[in-house]
């Protein structure tokens, strides 16, 4: 990723360094670096001979700034090491991946990650990434097992229910852990300062219930703002979360040809939508007019609350969109100097008083003998101009040194590599055949799935009736990875009579192979699974009843609910990273035009059949992301395929009669609709 300038002693010399206070003057020293670790600052050091030297002669030295509010993303690392980011906190992600990341041994030159694990919610979840906790009990047995792997702290999102989120602080306090989130929904500021919640993410706490920013005024937010200095409650104000949507946005900005292909397509759908929200000039003169006020105001709550003592720590938000990773933070700090903070105030907040703040002062923050090297050499003053961190002239992120021309050339190739696959996104998924079975083919097809616009997988299908009657399922599922061979899904699921009497799953790789195969009973009450990895057998469970289908993101899924369901709950065994097996509860309904309506612990899904029983359409809600399918039917026109059962066509013909009797009783279409309140 980098070339590295590291050496087992590095020296920096002739640069002034900014000191931490602001109060103390700036100096010329040498700082020794051995290993991760700065081992001595001063103005008159001997240096070892063997010293890889760094001329620091007319620059400005300062400790490298600190994200408190982010979510890691390994295509981004580099982004953020230009930047000159020393470490991120990344509030809820993939756990697996997250952990792993944090772990390795590759991360030089690379931010630090400060985790959360995954990110704590009620439901519905935010994120597809998010652990969802509906009571106390959940809540302590999902962070429990993060807290011994190591998170740094625990995250939550606002749909977490307050008898959990109380169980939440309880179990994280016993560990000394912070509890970062913003206000759960029901819970005033005052019971979340009572409860000892560490951190609030966002402005947004200020607020009142029925409160919004475009009405609301100063002198409304003086009870909320007195408990936060009182409490010294720690916060990530977030400027830069409406700021972000005042500026001037182009569909050919080149930041976007950073970003990895779901990212660019996702920061493009938002602009589209808001220039579409906006595209009346009033609107606009409108949008803008308050957005401005809005900024206005918060840039004063910010000055108080920081005038009252409250702990304030910079975070980018990215990638949302519109927030850089690495510039989205520099963003964040260039609105808090606007709001009236001097730059070298801004500067010691997002270094030494983020990392006090975050209780990792001991290591981070400062230059200071026995801290970690993490310090960036510029060309202009921070202390005149905060903006003079955006582009460092050397960036030393644990002892590991890159000069601005490294990072360019690094960049340079990342853009590369980030066109090319954008180019490539288009570009349609080559699958194989499904699992071939024995029978009759009564359904075939080709399905492929895309997230924020870009294809992300694709599958082929078949239905097959073998001479004693039983429907096979069969699919083969091709998911793309950003470097390397795809990853392969084959799923077969056999059914007799209306039930899921056996199943074989297989998880492909180059180079492993991970399988789970399932049978019913001979008592028809439960459900028996082996896992195996490679061949080998790792181990053997029972499901406490029988399960009506197996969910591994195969369409097939969707096409056994198809032919066995009707409305009402039923057991689906879903899995996890590593196949690990977990049973949940779907429940089916039956739209007017024959859409299955399903209600998962996931998210919402919606499936739409040709009338031969072939896929049409899937969307997925999967937390706050959404993946679309569609799919067409490869069967040949003479067969019949697999149309809906009578008993489903029934259940159709009610949801129609509803309908029409709905339509026929709803008020005339120049009467106000009734409403709880503004949205």
């Amino acid at each position: 990723m980098l070339s590295l300038v590291l050496a087992e002693i590095l020296a920096i010399t002739g640069a002034r360094l900014v000191p931490a206070d602001p109060q103390a003057e700036l100096r010329v020293v040498t700082v020794l670096i051995d290993g991760e670790r700065i081992t001595e600052v001063g103005e008159n050091l001997a240096i070892p001979e063997d010293a890889r030297k760094i001329d620091g002669q007319g620059l400005f030295l300062c400790a490298a700034p600190i994200d408190g509010f982010a979510y890691w993303d390994q295509g981004h690392d580099l982004l953020y090491a230009s930047a000159g980011i020393s470490l991120l906190t990344d509030h809820g992600n993939n756990v697996l991946a997250i952990l792993a990341a944090k772990a390795s041994n590759e991360r030089g030159g690379l931010p630090a990650l400060r985790i959360a694990g995954p990110v704590i919610d009620g439901f519905p979840p935010s994120t597809n990434e998010a652990s969802v906790a509906r009571t106390p009990l959940e809540a302590e047995t999902q962070i429990t097992p993060m807290l011994e792997e190591g998170i740094d702290f625990v995250a939550f999102q606002s749909n977490l229910a307050k008898d959990p989120w109380r169980k939440l602080i309880e179990v994280a306090h016993k560990h000394e852990r912070q509890v970062w989130g913003p206000l759960p929904h029901g819970v005033s500021l005052a019971e979340a300062l009572e409860a000892g919640q560490d951190g609030f993410l966002f402005l947004d706490v200020l607020l009142q219930p029925g409160q919004a920013w475009s009405n609301v005024q100063a002198a409304d937010l003086d009870a909320p703002i007195a408990a936060l200095i009182k409490a010294r409650a720690r916060m990530v104000p977030f400027l830069n979360g409406n700021a972000r949507l005042l500026g001037e946005r182009s569909m050919k900005a080149p930041e976007l040809e950073l970003l990895s292909p779901q990212f660019a397509n996702y920061w493009r759908g938002e602009l589209t939508s808001l220039q579409t929200a906006i595209a009346d000039p009033e609107k606009k003169k409108l949008f803008l007019t308050t957005g401005a006020r809005v900024l206005e105001l918060q840039r004063g709550l910010l000055l108080r609350l920081h005038d009252g003592g409250v702990p304030l720590i910079p975070g980018s938000g990215a990638p949302h969109p519109w927030l850089f990773p690495g510039e989205g933070l520099h963003d964040e700090l260039a609105l808090w100097q606007a709001a009236g903070l001097a730059p070298r105030e801004v500067l010691r907040m997002a270094t030494l008083g983020a990392a006090q703040a975050l209780g990792i002062d001991k290591d981070r923050g400062s230059i200071e003998a026995g801290k970690l090297a993490d310090l960036v050499l510029l060309r202009d003053d921070p202390t005149k101009d905060i903006a003079a961190l955006r582009k460092p002239e050397w960036v030393v992120l644990r002892g590991s040194a890159n000069s601005r021309a490294t990072l360019d050339t690094a960049l340079a190739a990342l853009r590369e590599r980030q066109m090319k696959a954008q180019a490539q996104a288009s570009i349609q998924i080559e699958v194989g055949s499904p699992p071939k079975v024995e029978g009759e083919l009564v359904l075939a097809g080709y399905c492929q799935t895309s997230a924020l616009g870009v294809r992300t997988a694709a599958e082929r299908y078949t239905a097959v009736r073998s001479a004693d009657g039983k429907l096979s399922f069969c699919g083969l599922r091709v998911v793309p990875q950003a470097e390397g061979a795809p990853v392969q899904i084959e799923s077969l699921m056999r059914v007799a009579e209306g039930k899921l009497e056996y199943f074989l799953i297989k998880l492909k790789t180059p180079k492993h192979e991970l399988s789970v195969e399932g049978f019913l009973t001979a008592t028809a009450n439960q459900t028996r699974v082996e896992r195996k990895a490679d061949g080998v057998h790792i181990d053997l469970q029972t499901s406490p009843e029988p399960i009506s289908v197996v969910d591994v993101g195969s369409v097939t899924t969707m096409l056994v609910i198809e032919a066995t369901k009707d409305s009402g709950t039923f057991p689906v065994m879903t899995f996890h990273e590593g196949l690990e097996m977990e049973v949940v509860r779907w429940e089916l309904s039956m739209g007017a035009d024959g859409a299955h309506y399903l209600r998962t612990p996931e998210g919402p899904k919606i499936a739409v059949f040709d009338e031969r029983g072939g896929i049409r359409g899937i969307r997925e809600q999967i937390g706050s992301g959404t993946d679309e399918t569609l799919g067409t039917n490869t069967l040949a026109k003479e067969r019949p395929g697999l149309p809906f059962s009578a008993s489903k066509l029934k259940e159709i013909e009610r949801a129609r009669v509803r309908l029409e009797e709905a339509k026929k009783n709803a008020p005339p279409a120049t009467e106000p609709p009734k409403s709880g309140g503004e949205k």
